[in-house]
């Protein structure tokens, strides 16, 4: 009599006298060989419930589970920890998500998450602004893998939420200080140039007057340092990086102007 050999821990087949499994019957026969009776099937889907109920509560991310066909969005308590909405609001739909949307973003992040539903990607991610209880926004990274039939239709969405607000404010304040930095650098560029200026000036001026030699003398060396002080100082200002300028390659370009 025909049959089938399954070797476990292979997705091969061999034929005895009869013609292999069409290969989308394959993922019904391995759960067949696996668990051979209904409460079997029954209490492997209850403990891989559990799991997933477990691994929901130990993130601190929104974790969302979307049944395409009923339009069903499941929610893990994240959306009252980290957005207020309430317990009862952990059963959604497609419907309550898109109003909660940033205006700016809305149109953006349906496109896109309808494209790679009805394309073939098997994810799909985006940032956005969503809108807290308190209607405050939050920055947010949306990440979701994309279940498809043997047909090739998405049936069903896993994702997770993460909450970039805190990380966007660091970022901010951040640049911001590093543009006020910078402002103060140009800033000082500007006066120590025009004092180094000035003081060449005293210096040609003061020796101008002068008629002793070496007094002259001591008047233009003095200018000259001057001006050597302030080519050094527009060698590391124009580098950019004090901090990682180098002096010696500086004081080279300074030696070979």
């Amino acid at each position: 009599a025909g049959g089938y050999h399954h070797h476990i821990g292979l997705n091969t087949w061999e034929s005895q006298g009869g013609s292999p499994p069409p290969p989308r019957a394959t993922g019904l026969y391995h759960l067949a060989i696996l668990y051979p009776t209904r409460s079997a099937l029954a209490d492997a889907l209850r403990r891989a419930e559990e799991r997933y109920r477990l691994a929901a509560r130990a993130t601190k991310d929104l974790i969302w589970d979307w049944d395409l066909a009923s339009g069903r969005i499941q929610l893990n308590e994240a959306i009252r920890t980290l957005f207020g909405y309430s317990d009862g609001e952990t059963e959604i739909t497609f419907d309550w998500w898109t109003p909660k949307l940033h205006p700016d973003d809305r149109e953006r992040v349906i496109e896109a998450l309808r494209a790679a539903i009805d394309g073939t990607d098997e994810s799909w991610q985006s940032e956005y602004r969503l809108q807290r209880a308190d209607d405050s926004w939050a920055d947010v990274l949306d990440r979701g893998l994309i279940v498809r039939d043997p047909h090739g239709k998405a049936v069903r969405m896993i994702g997770a939420i993460i909450d970039l607000t805190g990380r966007k404010r660091t970022e901010a304040t951040l640049r911001r200080a590093a543009e006020k930095n910078q402002a103060l650098l140009r800033e000082a560029d500007h006066r120590i140039k025009n004092n180094l200026q000035l003081v060449s000036s005293m210096l040609g001026l003061q020796r101008a007057s002068l008629r002793d030699p070496e007094a002259r003398l001591a008047f233009q060396d003095a200018r000259l340092r001057i001006q050597a002080i302030a080519r050094v100082h527009q060698g590391f200002y124009s580098t950019g990086d004090f901090e990682r300028a180098d002096f010696g390659e500086v004081l080279c370009t300074l030696r070979d102007s």
